[in-house]
């Protein structure tokens, strides 16, 4: 009952691990309506102690049932669990489009793990700038999300050359002397192409 949502889920995460009477119960209700953070702790005790009732959570995803900025949390959960049936489902799920795991991400996340990921683990800042830190190949992500919707910038993401911006495109050239050269293309005209190779 702690104001603070971090004492919640940390309450959740606890509860499940002692197993205290009745928190699967409380854990189906905090993945109905608690905050996502508290959510996500249950999801976790949940995959263990109760994961049939987490598969059913799932299935009713997009119908009243799962919220959507869960669903790749209980994905991962049930993909994780040692029910069979559970890891069965989410196999099934997984396989039937090679998108339907990315999608599961255009809601919810976490912006702080997001921004470490960002910044340390996917090779993000050697293309992309924000404010002054980063590289030049790929366009300033500053306000990104003001000019582009959830689904497009997560389609950038996991298939990074479905729409190119304009000026980044790479593109190669054979000279007149029959020499090739590869770049950026910035501009171009009828008479001419200028690369930053």
């Amino acid at each position: 009952a702690d104001k603070s949502t971090a004492v919640r889920a940390a309450a959740m995460r606890h509860a499940f691990a002692v197993e205290v009477k009745g928190i699967s119960d409380i854990g189906e209700k905090a993945v109905r309506s608690e905050e996502l953070e508290v959510a996500r702790a249950a999801i976790g005790g949940l995959a263990k102690a109760a994961p049939k009732s987490l598969l059913a959570s799932w299935e009713k995803r997009g119908k009243g049932g799962l919220r959507s900025g869960l669903a790749l949390d209980v994905f991962l959960a049930l993909t994780a669990s040692t029910d069979k049936e559970a890891v069965a489902a989410m196999s099934s799920y997984a396989d039937a489009n090679s998108t339907n795991v990315f999608l599961l991400s255009e809601n919810g996340g976490d912006v702080e793990r997001g921004r470490f990921v960002f910044e340390n683990h996917g090779a993000c800042l050697q293309c992309h700038k924000i404010k002054d830190n980063g590289g030049i190949q790929g366009p300033a992500l500053d306000g990104v999300g003001k000019r582009l919707t959830r689904a497009q910038v997560l389609e950038s993401i996991y298939n990074p050359n479905a729409v190119v911006a304009a000026g980044f495109a790479s593109v190669t050239a054979t000279m007149k002397d029959d020499s090739i050269v590869t770049g950026r293309l910035v501009e171009e005209t009828k008479d001419m192409l200028r690369l930053i190779a």
